[in-house]
Order: C-alpha cells, then structure tokens, then sequence
C-alpha cells in the first residue's frame, strides 16, 4: 500500500510489489519493539521537514515499486533513509546496526523499531551467516511474508 495525506484527507493506494529480486529480501526482526504513538509524539515534536523532502519521499516511494533492478531499488532506500535520518535528526540503522553490510537497510515501523528490510546481493547462506554473527536470529524472506 501507499498511502498519504493531503489536507484532511487520507490517499490509500494498492500497488502490485513482486521485484525481480525478490528472493534477495530480507525482514529482520531486531528484537526493539517501539510503541508506536511514542515514536508518532517525538515526530511531532521534534521533526522538521520541507514540502521539497515530502515529495521527494513520495517519489521514491513510487519509484521503488517499479524498480528493476537490486541496485537501483538500493539506491532509492539509501536516499530514502538518509532523508529521514536529517529529519528525524538521527543516524540511519544501517551506519548504527550494519554499516558492514553489503546491501541496503530499510527501516520499517517507527525508525529503529522492531523491523528492517536488509536488500542485498549476498548469497542467502552469506546473509543468515551474517545475522547470525550479529545476533539476530529472526528474519523472514520476502517470499515468506508474501501474501496471496
């Protein structure tokens, strides 16, 4: 789904999401769950953002959708995050959680919540190796959340 706000008004969109790349996916679970209306109360307060960044973040959210290739959907999430990371004032869970890895890390939920999607070119063996050595055990392709 994509969805935004326009004045009082809430634009919901479905969209079929089936990359090429699929199988280079991976939902994380780091083990951080957030309340939610915690995270929406420090936005609120604290964030502060151009009409410029929110089109650009919506941009990109269409673009990842019609992405065609792992490299270019990375680019997209390494600009989407660095953007929010300005506007949240923080860094991005990649530099703090997995600035080694080879791939992107997009945060899911409220930022540094309890998901990631990792997006690499890694073999899967080389990825659960990795996660394993970082101490996260629960994660879940994109194959297996997928919904029919």
């Amino acid at each position: 789904l994509l969805f935004k706000i326009e004045g009082d008004n809430r634009i919901v969109e479905t969209v079929n999401f089936n990359p090429p790349f699929s199988d280079k996916l991976l939902f994380v679970y780091l083990g951080k769950k957030q309340k939610s209306s915690e995270s929406i109360k420090r936005f609120n307060a604290t964030a502060k953002f151009s009409d410029k960044e929110i089109n650009r973040i919506s941009e990109i959210s269409h673009l990842l959708i019609k992405a065609s290739n792992i490299n270019e959907f990375n680019n997209l999430i390494e600009e989407h995050e660095e953007i929010m990371s300005q506007i949240l004032n923080t860094k991005t869970v990649k530099s703090l959680l997995f600035s080694d890895l080879k791939g992107s890390v997009k945060s899911l939920g409220a930022w540094g919540g309890d998901f990631v999607m990792l997006s690499s070119e890694s073999s899967k063996t080389d990825i659960e190796k990795y996660l394993k050595n970082k101490g996260y055990n629960t994660y879940f392709t994109f194959n297996e959340l997928l919904v029919n």
